[in-house]
């Protein structure tokens, strides 16, 4: 589902991140994904490393598990998986 994984598995993986450019993009990221759930009405409440999955386009996405339904929250859009 996800070909790199979460951010935890890819610092273990390759260490920490070494470029500020890198590591500003990934935030910006997951704020713009935390301002598009609270705009939903909804609060992450579990942001953590694992709960940051990273694709290979350097796209990052928010994802959690909540009343049954797996949620991604990338950029402006919302995705409910049951």
């Amino acid at each position: 589902m996800c070909p790199l994984g979460t951010l935890d598995a890819f610092i273990k993986f390759n260490g920490r991140f070494q470029e500020h450019g890198a590591i500003a993009a990934l935030c910006k990221q997951v704020l713009i994904g935390l301002d598009r759930v609270h705009s939903a009405g909804a609060i992450h409440g579990d942001v953590k490393p694992q709960n940051i999955l990273i694709f290979p386009n350097g796209i990052c996405k928010l994802s959690w598990v909540t009343s049954g339904a797996f949620v991604f929250a990338v950029l402006h859009r919302m995705f409910f998986v049951h």
